[in-house]
């Protein structure tokens, strides 16, 4: 058995555990191109791969999993925690879900020549795990990113022949630091909150009882540490969304009269923020504090959209809905947001498909996902939608002109070679019922157009 690491850190993971005929990654938090440089090092290729196992869903993990997956068909082993984080997660892409295996964080299953047994850690993650990997007598082992450890954990890493271990979480460190001087570094009250090995609360700035009040509000003097980091504006709000919280006044006076410095701060760090305010904006709460605070007139190519929002009560979840119907209603995509290139080209088709009339004709050929992204963004825009688009485009007699059931090369002979949009014009009549889908009453059609 051989394990080697490709990739290790904040940058990415990655690792390779085989013994010559199984070939297996932990994690792949980094560029295809360098798994598979990796792969090479351990003479093995992309191809060679028998499944790949992931701790947990954070980004450092996962980066290059469905670029991956769309290259190679490669099971996918990992907890229903993270699973469900992976799928959320909107860097993803395309792939194909099929391929994820659910394990549970206990479990013992084999991948090729190696067993393989899995083990909870302590991270801040949905359900991650470390494992094991077994072959005759042979273990060794592979945790990352664990919090703590406890006797189970001990036990399931003795007797290993080999071992790759991080761990950053030092107990003694919080035990005897200078908790002020860490937590100061902290934005808010309710987020400075540590608690020792024996259960006990350090709280230095009172936010146990702003958790009971429902209050977030900054530490130490709001104005200086917004000037020092204009981002935990966003940051506060983000805690707002989350906890159906509100600010302090100090921290809303504050917040109002800095909020012209996020002008300062780059869109694709606003962005990364936004993300994560948008998935628990459960009540628009993080919008009316936005508009009240003006914060909203420092999202470009969003403050319009999220004034509408909040005017007609359209809550969205979903960070690309809320960012098509905000550029919809401003006019323009602001590619500055740092939207990674298949987002892009998604919010584009969708926006695009959404400027005019969704007809019968727009459905042939189309992608239907992104005519039903389209027709919803009409509807909270507005204007005229089809109610039942799905059912309507399953109950099409075609959607496709390549289904035209006719002889191309007759109606050549007819028509001439040029027949593209003649093709369009009788499918545009098959589709309304003027014409029935068969090569003779076609050619009968095409013979007319001639005359």
């Amino acid at each position: 058995m051989r394990m080697m690491s490709i990739a290790s850190g904040s940058s990415g993971n990655c690792t390779y555990i085989g013994d010559g005929d199984t070939v297996i990654l932990v994690d792949t938090g980094i560029s295809l191109k360098k798994i598979e440089e990796g792969l090479n090092k351990a003479g093995h290729t992309g191809k060679d791969i028998d499944g790949v196992l992931i701790t947990h869903e954070h980004n450092d993990h996962i980066k290059g999993l469905g670029v991956l997956l769309r290259k190679y068909d490669i099971p996918v082993f990992a907890t229903e925690g993270t699973i469900q984080g992976i799928k959320e997660c909107r860097n993803m892409g395309k792939y194909d879900s099929s391929l994820f295996r659910e394990i549970g964080s206990n479990d013992i299953f084999s991948v090729g020549n190696l067993e393989i047994r899995v083990h909870p850690i302590s991270h801040d993650a949905r359900e991650p795990v470390c494992y094991s990997f077994h072959e005759g007598s042979r273990k060794a082992v592979i945790a990352t990113d664990m919090g703590c450890y406890d006797d189970d954990l001990r036990q399931f890493l003795m007797n290993s022949d080999a071992m790759l271990i991080e761990s950053n979480h030092d107990v003694h460190m919080l035990e005897v630091g200078p908790y002020p001087y860490d937590l100061k570094r902290r934005d808010y009250t309710i987020n400075a909150m540590l608690m020792d090995r024996y259960g006990n609360v350090i709280d230095e700035y009172n936010g146990r009882c702003d958790m009971e009040n429902h209050i977030v509000r900054m530490i130490g003097d709001p104005y200086e540490r917004y000037d020092e980091d204009a981002l935990r504006i966003l940051r506060g709000i983000y805690l707002v969304a989350k906890l159906d919280y509100e600010l302090s006044d100090d921290t809303f006076e504050a917040m109002t009269s800095k909020a012209p410095l996020l002008e300062y701060v780059s869109d694709g760090r606003k962005r990364k923020e936004l993300d994560k305010i948008i998935k628990f904006n459960s009540n628009n709460s993080a919008l009316k504090v936005m508009v009240n605070t003006n914060v909203f007139r420092f999202l470009k190519g969003l403050d319009r959209g999220i004034v509408y929002m909040l005017s007609n009560k359209i809550v969205l979840n979903d960070p690309f809905m809320f960012y098509a119907l905000a550029f919809k209603i401003n006019g323009t995509i602001i590619k500055t947001y740092e939207f990674d290139r298949l987002f892009s080209k998604r919010l584009e088709n969708v926006i695009k498909a959404s400027e005019n009339d969704i007809t019968l004709v727009d459905m042939l050929d189309c992608d239907i996902d992104i005519l039903k992204e389209a027709n919803e963004l009409k509807k909270m825009a507005g204007e005229k939608y089809i109610s039942n688009i799905e059912e309507v485009y399953n109950s099409l007699p075609i959607h496709s002109i390549k289904e035209i059931n006719a002889n191309k090369d007759e109606i050549k002979e007819i028509y001439g070679n040029e027949i593209n949009e003649l093709l369009k014009d009788i499918a545009s009549k098959i589709l309304e019922d003027k014409l029935n889908n068969s090569n003779d009453e076609i050619i009968r059609y095409v013979e007319k157009v001639k005359k």
